[in-house]
């Protein structure tokens, strides 16, 4: 049954799993799906590069403990 099932990306936002506004939100110059698809070491640089604004201070205080926790976990490799 298996070799029925295939993975295919969605067409209208090319797996990005974000509405279309989602998609094109800017953040420090990043979009916000080029930081989910980051590994979880690079995006704790890319966070930590982003420019002091109340919108990238929101940013990271939301994702910055919960990174940690992952990259403290060994999980460093992996992407949101």
């Amino acid at each position: 049954m298996l070799r029925y099932v295939r993975s295919v990306p969605c067409q209208a936002c090319g797996g990005a799993r974000l509405g279309r506004v989602g998609r094109q939100a800017h953040i420090g110059g990043h979009t916000l799906p080029g930081l989910c698809a980051l590994p979880a070491q690079e995006l704790q640089v890319a966070l930590a590069a982003l420019p002091a604004s109340p919108v990238c201070a929101a940013v990271r205080a939301g994702v910055e403990s919960r990174l940690a926790r992952a990259l403290r976990l060994g999980l460093g490799h992996l992407s949101l």
